[in-house]
């Protein structure tokens, strides 16, 4: 009995086992002798149940997406023999076998149908013959998600404000930003604050490029696949906006392109919000742009933006002020005042008639007083605005004052004349018209009057009205005058009468031609430094003009070498020994290029030993004598002495017209400092505080200061460019806007020290720049130009002012590029003939070389 139970035992647990483990064969059945047992009793083998495998050591992964994991791990005892199972303890299915029979020695397996951004606990376990081992657990993190969009906020030149939302609103995610221009990778951007979006700046980014980023979804050290986007900065303004024109309509303004970039583009926005688009793709490396439509003495503020890619800059803003129409006023003008009520704004006046007055301005009215009576004003209306002195009068007004009373009338009555006699009239005037009962004389240049031709003993009534040119004075009425009764027939005295009243009217005839022709004069006045032969020179009419330069350049230019030939012995009586000294031999630029000793410029001699200088004054319009200085370039010894003279003649502006180096040759030396680093001359001490670009010149502003006074000045240097040396530029347009440059300086200058204006030896390209500036003003105001004449002046002032034939012809192109709707043509003033030569003084140029 006892025997029967065990072996039923046993067969239970042999079944159980066999039900339970598919991998373990089932035992074959068979006897088996035991030769210590009894031979009657038979014993069947009892089943063991193997151990469990070991489990893995550790397990790899490999990589993550957001829903697959690829997992390794070596196989345990590098065994094929065993398998393995994989469950997922956040409640996903058990895997089935994966087998481990291959010959590796290591398994892979992809796990799949996740959720993105998760932490999963796996356990892995080693089976061997349906007997697994305890369970080897380990975790895994699944990728993240990529977020949806990136917005920005805001851009500037260096920073660029990023937003998205949370993916998942996953406060456990972090995330990392990538820039892929080559900058770096930002730090973990923290996700765990309890908003549904991140903001994050971007900082130390270059202005106006277009940059490209990948943001990544970080979690537990696992990043997304990364979101790719791209951000522009926003780009840099431009420095400065330029006015070339001003008109009571327009204003024509001009800047430089941002970083010479044409993929930038420009808005101009004006008060109101009005925007206006401008390409800046074209060619060049300047914008100009023209803003039309405009009210006149108006002032505008503007902002200009620079745009890159749909982004803005910050924007420049600035002001201008369109011109006023000042003759569209009412002008009164008394004998000691002129005023008006003008439309539009200005701030400051002034009538000029060789010597300048200011006006009185309140509000929209203007006035001037303590005029002097009979003179010819110049007014000029002015608008300050920041440091700009700007002209409001789109031309320029002319008014001639009432002329002055005639005073203390004498009448003395004959038989058939009246002898009148008057004291001079205290002002400018020209001629005085005497009434005699309705019977008119003129009479100019005498202070007397014979009116002849009289009844005797008649009461004559007499007004006389004073004229300068073609204004006319107050009429004065004065006592009646009465002939004398007492009648004398001698017939040889009426024939002497008669006579001597025909050398009168004559005499008073000749005399009146002379005085009405220089009224009448267009730019100068007569004086003995004009010299023989300048009166056959006239002025020509804006209307005439074309025709006169077409008349000119005829047959290859003969007539302008006719008419430039003529100056060729201009100023040879003049003297020039100061130059020769031979104290100041070396310093002349040039041995046959020395001033006349009548106009040059003098320097102190306190505490110097001579006053000489390479310079002279040079006329300005209407014969202002010292308006400008046509100096030489300065040789390295005589920098000194040309920054006293610019202290001593209190100079606010040096026009240079040359390089420092033309065609491998020294032609000036340089004076000023090449960067913000003073230098010092003497007592003078030069700083250069900007330095502004163009194409074809350069702006600097300077300040010079002397140390012994404790006082300080502003110079303004500007420096043309582009014109070869003997020669002309290759357009007038340039020079001719250089020149409103300083033009527009001059008008803004509250100093009445002269323009120094200076080349290489002070003369060709000096002179065509001094006499642009005063045709163009004489063109403006009288609607005529003297070229031939001004020349002929400049040259009595400096020797050889227009050095060549084709710097004469050039100035004839720029007066006619002036006119009104007047359009270029191909060029004509390319001069074949070789250059007017001029001699270096090589031992002046050579002993600088070796300072």
């Amino acid at each position: 009995m006892r025997n029967t139970v065990w072996l039923l035992c046993l067969c239970t647990a042999h079944f159980w086992c066999e039900s339970n483990t598919s991998s373990v064969a089932t035992p074959k059945s068979g006897s088996i002798k035991n030769p210590t047992a009894n031979p009657i009793t038979t014993t069947t083998a009892v089943p063991t149940t193997p151990a469990p495998p070991s489990n893995v050591n550790k397990v790899e992964v490999l990589n993550q997406t957001e829903t697959e994991l690829w997992l390794k791990w070596d196989k345990v005892n590098n065994n094929n023999s065993y398998n393995y199972k994989l469950r997922n303890n956040n409640g996903g299915e058990e895997s089935s076998i994966i087998d481990g029979s291959d010959t590796l020695s290591y398994v892979e397996y992809k796990v799949s149908s996740l959720s993105a951004g998760t932490n999963y606990s796996f356990t892995l376990f080693t089976e061997f013959k349906g007997v697994n081992s305890t369970g080897f657990p380990f975790s895994a993190v699944t990728a993240p998600s990529n977020v949806n969009k990136v917005e920005v906020l805001n851009q500037t030149e260096t920073e660029l404000w990023l937003k998205w939302d949370k993916v998942n609103n996953n406060n456990s995610y972090d995330y990392k930003l990538r820039n892929n221009n080559g900058g770096e990778e930002s730090s973990i951007i923290d996700g765990s604050d309890a908003l549904s979006y991140v903001e994050y700046k971007v900082s130390s980014l270059s202005a106006g490029t277009n940059y490209s980023f990948t943001l990544f979804t970080e979690f537990k050290g696992v990043n997304s696949t990364g979101f790719p986007f791209s951000a522009v900065t926003a780009p840099s303004d431009v420095t400065q906006v330029n006015v070339v024109t001003r008109s009571e309509t327009h204003l024509q303004l001009k800047w430089t392109k941002v970083n010479n970039d044409n993929n930038y583009n420009y808005i101009l926005k004006d008060s109101n919000g009005a925007e206006v688009d401008i390409a800046g793709s074209d060619a060049g490396t300047t914008v100009k742009h023209t803003v039309s439509s405009l009210s006149a003495g108006t002032e505008y503020t503007f902002t200009l933006l620079t745009v890159f890619e749909g982004v803005r800059s910050k924007g420049f803003q600035f002001s201008e002020v369109t011109t006023i129409n000042c003759a569209a006023s009412e002008w009164t003008v008394s004998h000691s005042t002129i005023e008006a009520e003008v439309q539009g704004v200005f701030t400051t006046a002034t009538a000029n008639n060789g010597s300048e007055v200011n006006g009185l301005v309140v509000g929209n009215k203007v006035s001037f007083s303590n005029l002097y009576p009979g003179a010819t004003y110049s007014v000029s209306l002015y608008y300050e605005l920041g440091q700009e002195k700007l002209s409001q009068c789109s031309h320029n007004l002319t008014f001639v004052t009432v002329p002055p009373l005639v005073q203390n009338l004498i009448c003395d009555g004959r038989d058939y004349s009246l002898s009148l006699k008057w004291g001079e009239p205290d002002g400018v005037w020209t001629a005085v018209e005497v009434n005699v009962s309705g019977k008119s004389s003129n009479v100019s240049g005498t202070l007397e009057l014979i009116v002849a031709g009289l009844q005797p003993a008649k009461i004559y009534s007499i007004s006389i009205t004073t004229l300068s040119g073609a204004t006319r004075g107050l009429t004065q009425l004065f006592s009646s005058c009465q002939t004398q009764s007492t009648v004398i027939w001698v017939p040889v005295l009426v024939i002497i009468l008669l006579g001597l009243l025909a050398a009168m009217g004559v005499f008073m005839l000749r005399r009146k031609s002379q005085l009405l022709s220089k009224v009448h004069m267009p730019m100068y006045e007569r004086h003995s430094d004009t010299g023989p032969s300048q009166d056959k020179f006239k002025a020509i009419s804006v209307k005439k003009f074309p025709d006169h330069f077409y008349h000119l350049s005829r047959d290859e230019n003969r007539e302008f070498t006719g008419e430039y030939l003529q100056f060729s012995t201009v100023g040879a009586d003049l003297s020039q020994h100061e130059a020769i000294l031979p104290e100041n031999k070396s310093k002349n630029r040039f041995i046959d290029i020395l001033p006349y000793d009548y106009s040059r410029v003098k320097l102190s001699t306190r505490g110097q030993n001579s006053d000489y200088i390479n310079a002279n004054f040079i006329p300005g319009y209407r014969d202002k004598k010292m308006e400008y200085i046509a100096a030489q370039g300065p040789l390295t010894s005589t920098v000194s002495d040309f920054w006293r003279m610019i202290w001593e003649q209190k100079s606010e502006r040096i026009v240079m017209v040359t390089n420092c180096i033309e065609n491998g040759k020294a032609k000036c030396d340089q004076y000023w400092p090449q960067d913000p680093s003073p230098c010092r001359h003497g007592d003078l001490l030069i700083t250069m505080t900007s330095e502004r670009k163009d194409t074809d010149w350069i702006v600097r502003e300077l300040i010079v200061k002397n140390e012994a006074k404790s006082e300080e000045r502003r110079v303004k240097h500007f420096h043309f460019t582009a014109w070869p040396d003997h020669g002309v530029p290759n357009g007038t347009q340039e020079l001719i806007e250089f020149r409103g440059l300083i033009r527009q300086h001059i008008h803004s200058s509250r100093s009445s020290g002269p323009t120094v204006v200076h080349c290489s030896a002070g003369v060709g390209r000096t002179g065509t720049l001094i006499a642009l500036d005063v045709l163009l003003q004489q063109m403006e105001r009288e609607q005529a130009v003297d070229i031939a004449g001004f020349v002929h002046r400049m040259r009595r002032h400096r020797p050889r002012m227009v050095q060549t034939e084709s710097q004469y012809i050039f100035l004839h192109q720029c007066i006619k590029d002036c006119l009104p709707q007047e359009k270029s043509e191909e060029p004509i003033y390319v001069n074949t003939a070789s250059p007017a030569i001029i001699y270096e003084n090589t031992a002046a140029i050579t002993s600088n070389y070796r300072n």
